[in-house]
């Protein structure tokens, strides 16, 4: 994968555990990285499992003849291989095993691990703690080359050995760097390091590469965090300084036999030998950014290269499978949930992350516990969905739903339209157009300041709808024609998404054989008009439509939005007798894509939403009323009841402080506290708005959402039979704390007619309750 960037892939079953947590990185307490610059790990394997990790690593097999290198260009005696006999994970260790044994046409076999294509990075800090096999033709090393040779072949795009050891020579090690043209004409540059009297490359030493990039390029090597070797200098026959050494590399850890570095095994050698990895960790000066891309399937495993996520790594979720955050995290930086799903299964599981969920992808929140977000935005088509079997409670500082620019059918904005008539050909092949006639503009006519009427019958002189230099075109009955009536703005949307709706008021289509049809449609055409891309929908006789496009950034461009109405069998003098159509494009479409499901439980936005935006988006998620619309704010669970016969819904409050709630309910639960008793009858008596037309808020009684209070809400709250019943949802495992004081039955009894039309005998029934989780309001 690409700098700094770890990718983690299950691709079995449907969903992936981060099982071990994610949490803070604040350093290794396993190492000394004294002073480092590069504090942020971005990648790691501390070896810690099984296997070998084929998510962070592959092996390269055989002798290098297939890549035309054989003894892989350094007269190397071994045959590579990814059997357990030469590679394996045990104990918390990689063992690389060179093994004396005819295999392959060759007499030694090895092995040799890669991250070439899972993993790479630009710059930074390259670590392994190991112990090498010493002896005459062992060849240990920990070294990069380039992820893709962009300067050209060896060694003109670089290499870089951290380590490499020479076995006959157990007191010392060297790092490396290769550059300059392709071989032969390739550079390079040793610096070898001897270790302190006693020790052997036999044992375990940390061996370290710090990269610096631009302003300052550097390279320098370190032996248990002692720095031995600087460079500065090199170059490349492909490119300027600072390349080969400013693109990202991948790593290697190999055990070669012989070789043109050590030469041959000789009697004293001994096999099998091995080099014992402790772990290989890579960190960054900033924090890494981490993607999770997780196919359709299930596995559970940890997070990969990633045990922890540093407090300012920003997270992406890719692929259509789901990944579960099920411990506590507080890194701060932005995550993008870009498809398939990212659970929050930890009421602490993304608390201080801005989370971004785009079109197609699911934010799903599973914590049975009161649950912190930080901001949510979700883009067209994106849901956050809370569960469906038990409420929960979720709180949010920020709630945002992508908008669109309206573009409108308007008699001042829209152009003539234009007509084209295809003539097919009797085999049935391709449609011809203009070859033997011309067409005029359509003139659109329109019905009022948002209505217009389509083709084919808005010219009312037909000689206007072609002419032809020399005679009739064709055929009767062997035309098609499409007339467009359009509007057209001039780098006014671009980089924007814009939405064009509306409904067909009446239509009187008809035709001999086959239907005419309508289409909506937004078009992006290049600044020539020689290209576009769009999007349509067809219209209905009755109904609504609703497109949108997400313009390409460039003010050169043209946007164009407006109506097709297509038809076959035409002819000059039947086309009045095809009809009419009118559409308008002023209906209402409340919700512009998102979708959130509150399922059982209560979402409280601290700022950012307002309580007109919330409701509509609560209207867009009502639809006609049975909370299964598919954009808006919406709840499963009350969508479900509906579908019984339950009256349920999904109610509001503005609690006067620049925050909103919205929460499944059910119709006279003016304060969401899922009991419908003495304090909502308070509210809604006290209220003063039934009756009057003067526009009302849910806590006012407005439960069916028409703006107003009158004999259909009390009906509803009635009509659900729960008062004074208690609970009609089990209690959420975090307290919801009442601020609006009970009142008395005397002030309620003063309230006066509305009481008698509302409760009747149920007067009788209230009582103070003694405990419970009133929740009151501050509106009106």
């Amino acid at each position: 994968m690409s700098a700094n960037r770890c990718t983690i892939t299950a691709a079995v079953g449907g969903a992936m555990t981060v099982a071990m947590g994610l949490a803070v990185w604040m350093g290794l307490s396993s190492a000394v990285v004294a002073a480092s610059s590069y504090p942020y790990v971005s990648w790691q394997d501390e070896f810690d499992g099984t296997a070998i990790d084929p998510g962070r690593w592959t092996h390269d097999i055989g002798t290098g003849s297939q890549h035309g290198l054989d003894g892989w260009g350094n007269n190397e005696l071994q045959y590579y291989t990814d059997r357990t006999q030469n590679s394996f994970v045990g104990n918390g260790m990689l063992t690389i095993r060179a093994q004396a044994e005819s295999y392959g046409g060759r007499s030694y076999t090895s092995a040799r691990l890669k991250t070439q294509g899972l993993f790479s990075q630009m710059g930074g800090r390259f670590e392994m703690r190991a112990a090498l096999p010493t002896g005459q033709g062992f060849w240990p090393a920990f070294w990069m080359l380039p992820e893709t040779n962009t300067y050209g072949g060896w060694a003109a795009s670089g290499e870089i050995d951290i380590m490499e050891a020479r076995g006959q020579q157990p007191d010392r090690v060297a790092g490396a760097i290769h550059y300059g043209g392709s071989w032969p004409n390739n550079v390079w540059s040793e610096s070898p390091r001897r270790l302190p009297a006693g020790q052997t490359i036999a044992d375990f030493h940390t061996y370290a590469l710090e990269w610096d990039v631009s302003p300052s390029p550097a390279l320098r090597w370190y032996v248990d965090d002692v720095l031995y070797a600087t460079k500065t200098d090199w170059w490349s026959s492909g490119g300027a300084y600072p390349a080969p050494f400013d693109k990202p590399f991948s790593m290697l850890l190999n055990v070669a036999v012989g070789g043109n570095y050590v030469g041959p095994p000789n009697a004293s050698t001994t096999f099998p030998s091995q080099m014992l990895v402790d772990y290989v960790r890579v960190s960054t000066a900033a924090p890494p950014a981490i993607t999770f891309n997780v196919a359709s399937g299930s596995q559970t495993q940890a997070a990969g290269g990633h045990a922890r996520i540093a407090a300012a790594s920003s997270v992406t979720k890719t692929g259509a499978g789901t990944v579960v955050f099920d411990a506590v995290n507080t890194y701060t930086a932005p995550t993008s949930v870009d498809a398939g799903t990212l659970r929050v299964a930890n009421a602490q599981g993304l608390p201080a992350s801005p989370v971004t969920v785009n079109a197609g992808a699911t934010l799903a929140i599973t914590a049975t516990s009161s649950t912190g977000l930080a901001g949510v935005t979700l883009d067209f088509g994106a849901v956050v969905a809370l569960r469906s079997d038990i409420p929960q409670l979720v709180r949010m500082q920020s709630l945002e739903f992508a908008s669109a620019i309206p573009l409108t059918i308007d008699s001042t904005t829209m152009t003539n339209g234009y007509m084209n008539v295809f003539e097919l050909p009797a085999n049935g092949g391709a449609f011809r157009s203009g070859q033997v006639w011309s067409v005029a503009d359509l003139r659109a006519t329109f019905t009022s300041g948002t209505s217009v009427t389509l083709a084919p019958c808005s010219v009312s002189d037909a000689s206007s709808y072609w002419y032809t230099p020399s005679g009739r075109p064709g055929a009767t009955g062997n035309k098609t024609m499409e007339a467009y009536v359009y509007g057209q703005a001039d780098g006014t949307y671009a980089g924007e998404t814009v939405r064009f709706s509306g409904n067909v008021a009446s239509s009187t289509l008809q035709s001999g054989s086959a239907a005419w049809n309508v289409k909506a449609f937004i078009r992006d055409f290049s600044a020539d008009y020689s290209s576009m891309v769009e999007s349509q929908v067809p219209l209905s006789a009755t109904g609504e439509f609703s497109i949108s496009l997400s313009a390409i950034n460039d003010p050169t461009r043209h946007v164009q939005w407006g109506l097709k109405t297509t038809g076959p069998n035409v002819w000059i003098t039947d086309l009045a007798s095809k009809g009419t159509v009118i559409v308008n494009s002023s209906a209402a479409i409340v919700a512009d894509g998102g979708t959130v499901d509150v399922g059982r439980g209560s979402v409280t936005v601290a700022g950012g939403l307002s309580a007109a935006e919330l409701v509509v988006q609560l209207l867009g998620g009502r639809g006609n009323g049975s909370w299964a619309g598919t954009s808006g704010i919406t709840s499963a669970a009350a969508a479900a009841e509906m579908a019984l016969g339950v009256s349920r819904t999904v109610g509001w409050l503005d609690h006067g402080d620049g925050s909103v709630e919205f929460a499944y309910a059910a119709p006279g639960d003016t304060n969401l506290d899922w009991q419908l008793d003495v304090l909502d009858v308070a509210n809604l008596l006290t209220s003063g708005r039934f009756d009057t037309g003067q526009p009302a808020t849910w806590f006012e009684g407005d439960f069916n959402y028409d703006g107003v209070v009158d004999m259909l809400d009390t009906a509803d709250f009635v009509g659900t039979g729960l008062y004074d019943s208690g609970s009609y949802n089990p209690s959420p495992v975090a307290e919801r704390v009442a601020v609006v004081p009970e009142p008395s039955a005397v002030c309620l009894l003063a309230a006066g007619g509305l009481g008698h039309v509302l409760l009747g005998r149920v007067f009788s029934g209230w009582r103070r309750r003694q405990s419970g989780f009133g929740r009151g309001a501050n509106q009106g």
